[in-house]
């Protein structure tokens, strides 16, 4: 009986390329976590003689250019898909220092909500700082040990005003200034930049593991990012590719990395334990939020060569959809007003004060429709939305979406 590929057995291996025309070495290489669907394939577009024979025959057809593209869906963990966004948004993450201790900040609950508060500083600027609409923080040094280090969205600011929620719900304490406080932005931010945006290939091998085979795909970009939060499952992925070139490795020659790093074994983060902020207020009647970046990436064809000297990056285009229980006109009044606002959303490992958060801030957003639906038993309300460059420089980052992961 011959010997079949099973699909359990198929590994894709991707390695960050020192330079954009060759793959890079066998050394490394990172296994990467994926669920079922998706793939890069080779495509060739086809030209066919046009001459007009006595036979009523085509005489020749040519394979052309060669073009590599596909998708790779998974699940999101945090810290598992850290290339992938950063190459998406074209800017590699970077910390953001802390502020503090300082002991001239009064802390403030917000009578509308349990778990909202403010930090007011008589000397400190929050903005000037770095910290933006949309960051997570954890705070030290507060007198009520259950506000220390938890999860602290920042969901309004102005120079000496910082206003958010702690994100798990656990109830703001008011607190009067003395005690040396500390802000601490945990893990690393990232988001697409005005200007020096990076440019970044990798070499992607698709290997079936029973047949000793692989599909090397060489120069590939990161040029697409989709998520899906529900509100009951995993928040799941998909990551679009364009590359320009393939080798087939078999037998001695496969596989291309010999020893990559493992899958990891994080838990996927789940629609039950997100948060979604619109116009700086929590939204508890969202029901699901969908979001997607895409680059206008394009390669050109050359005369003498079926291989693409380069990709271009194009114009990135972020936006997506959100649908919601009605239980008031504030978020159809976005629509049929024009009235931009902002959108957050937060993702976490568990409920646990300090549990690592994935956050995707959109700062200028824009809502284009707004269809009822009203075949189940509660009539809920679609939103399609644009997500466009903020050109105001405070308080959010001047870009059209911002990310945090707080476990790199």
């Amino acid at each position: 009986m011959p010997t079949i590929a099973d699909g359990v057995n198929r590994f894709i291996t991707y390695k960050k390329q020192t330079g954009q025309t060759t793959a890079d070495g066998s050394s490394g290489g990172q296994v990467m976590r994926r669920t079922d669907g998706g793939s890069l394939n080779l495509t060739r577009s086809s030209t066919t003689s046009a001459e007009i024979r006595q036979s009523r025959m085509e005489l020749d057809t040519r394979l052309q250019g060669k073009t590599v593209s596909g998708n790779l869906p998974f699940e999101l963990v945090a810290g598992d898909f850290t290339d992938h966004i950063q190459s998406v948004l074209m800017r590699d993450f970077t910390a953001v220092s802390s502020i503090g201790p300082l002991s001239d900040v009064t802390a403030t609950v917000d009578g509308t909500t349990a778990f909202k508060g403010t930090f007011t500083s008589a000397t400190a600027d929050w903005i000037v700082n770095g910290f933006r609409v949309g960051m997570g923080l954890r705070i030290t040094g507060l007198a009520d040990s259950t506000n220390n280090s938890n999860n602290f969205m920042i969901t309004g600011l102005s120079s000496t005003v910082l206003t958010g929620h702690f994100v798990n719900g656990t109830t703001f304490v008011s607190e009067a200034s003395g005690n040396p406080f500390t802000f601490a932005v945990p893990g690393k931010v990232t988001y697409i930049p005005q200007t020096s945006h990076t440019k970044d290939f990798y070499t992607i091998e698709d290997r079936e593991d029973d047949v000793d085979s692989s599909d090397l795909y060489k120069s590939v970009m990161f040029t697409g990012l989709d998520i899906s939060m529900p509100a009951e499952g995993n928040v799941t992925g998909d990551v679009s590719t364009l590359g320009l070139d393939h080798e087939l490795l078999e037998g001695a020659g496969s596989p291309h990395f010999g020893a990559p790093a493992a899958q990891g074994t994080g838990l996927a983060f789940s629609g039950s334990n997100g948060q979604v902020y619109v116009g700086g207020a929590q939204n508890v009647v969202i029901t699901s939020m969908n979001f997607s970046v895409a680059g206008g990436h394009s390669k050109p064809n050359v005369i003498g060569s079926n291989v693409s000297p380069d990709i271009a990056q194009g114009v990135t285009t972020v936006g997506g959809t959100f649908s919601a229980l009605i239980e008031d006109s504030v978020l159809r009044n976005l629509f049929i007003n024009e009235t931009e606002t902002t959108i957050i959303q937060v993702l976490t490992t568990s409920n646990d004060n300090d549990a690592d958060m994935a956050i995707f801030a959109f700062p200028r957003v824009q809502v284009k429709t707004a269809n009822k639906d009203a075949s189940g038993e509660f009539t809920t309300q679609t939103f399609e939305f644009s997500s466009l460059e903020q050109v105001a420089s405070q308080p959010t980052e001047q870009t059209s979406i911002f990310t945090q992961d707080t476990s790199i």
